[in-house]
């Protein structure tokens, strides 16, 4: 395999993604770079159609962009070219090409996730205009911040509705803790899923958490509001942060969750280069998704009915009635992250 190419999947595959799935693998011939899914790596409740997967591909993709203009190459995308496949997501070809590279090259390495409480001073005013100038080719994504304080804080009420409705239902619970790698021997083992440290959890909370993977203790501990704890005490990380932030698009359709990624990959590369943080606020975000389009017994009807309530207040608040929010998170300034979670290698098959 030409080395260049070598070098960019490496940089490709630092993409984030749902619970670090990496649901992706890789064609390669001499100038082409075909992408597939590889939709077992995460058929949850959080990935309606493969929604989630899809944006996780965008960011994957954008990466290569970015990635072969540091290598001298142009990269063309077409997206989903073969009707007949559905796993097959995207087909990149590079042709050699003189400009300048990409400036974000330099962040792909950068960029992570950090879960710790963010400053709460809101973003300068250099800061928002640097972000919100984000953009790429096309417009098929957008994105919108608030910075007041009453907005992020009930945004963050919203966002951790999700971790209340993982501790009150089983199959979401299990499929949360089934992603938890409690040593750094077994995230580097595994490497899909996240580190426990990642999670930023002081010691008596990690106690806790080990206790909570049981599915029979949470049930006991609910009945001291145990569950509404956690969300509560989730709720007041999210709500430290210099901005709260969403990614929206048309509708629903796959295409558009592939631009979104790619957008949102821009936007947290951007981040990085203004040495600021940001967390993926957005689980309750796909189980409205999941709810929109399915009308199943999986989730309660009082969990129905909050997420679907907080999705639309979300709306409200950044005021995209109309549009389908694909993506939330907060920004804010805090340093590095304690930890970060393994990466699979790049899974390339080589074409004649």
């Amino acid at each position: 395999m030409n080395e260049k190419i070598r070098k960019i999947l490496d940089l490709a595959i630092l993409a984030p993604s749902g619970e670090n799935c990496q649901p992706w693998r890789f064609v390669v011939s001499a100038d082409k770079i075909k992408v597939f899914n590889i939709p077992e790596r995460d058929n949850s409740l959080y990935s309606w159609g493969q929604r989630a997967s899809n944006l996780a591909h965008g960011a994957l993709v954008e990466n290569i962009i970015i990635a072969a203009s540091n290598f001298g190459y142009q990269a063309d995308l077409k997206l989903f070219p073969d009707s007949t496949n559905l796993g097959f997501v995207a087909e990149i070809v590079l042709k050699p090409d003189s400009a300048r590279p990409d400036e974000l090259y330099r962040l792909i390495t950068e960029r992570c996730t950090n879960r710790k409480p963010y400053k709460r001073s809101p973003l300068s005013k250099d800061q928002l205009m640097i972000l919100s100038a984000v953009d790429f080719e096309g417009n098929r994504a957008r994105h919108k911040f608030v910075v007041e304080e009453t907005d992020k804080k009930e945004l963050a009420n919203m966002a951790s509705a999700n971790e209340r409705v993982i501790f009150e239902n089983q199959r979401l619970h299990s499929f949360f803790f089934n992603h938890v790698n409690w040593t750094k021997t077994e995230d580097d083992r595994k490497s899909v899923g996240f580190y426990l440290e990642t999670l930023e959890l002081p010691p008596p909370a990690k106690v806790m958490f080990k206790v909570a993977k049981k599915w029979s203790a949470i049930r006991f501990l609910n009945k001291i509001g145990f569950s509404k704890m956690i969300a509560k005490a989730n709720s007041q990380i999210y709500a430290c942060a210099g901005a709260t932030g969403v990614v929206t698009i048309d509708d629903d359709g796959k295409e558009n969750y592939f631009f979104a990624g790619r957008l949102m990959q821009r936007l947290w590369l951007t981040v990085s280069s203004l040495g600021l943080s940001l967390q993926p606020m957005a689980g309750a975000l796909f189980l409205a998704l999941h709810l929109r389009h399915e009308d199943d017994k999986i989730l309660s009807a009082l969990h129905k009915g909050v997420v679907l309530h907080n999705y639309q207040r979300i709306q409200e608040i950044f005021g995209v009635q109309g549009k389908t929010v694909a993506m939330m998170f907060r920004i804010g300034e805090d340093g590095q992250p304690s930890a970060r979670s393994s990466r699979l290698p790049v899974n390339v098959i080589e074409e004649n």
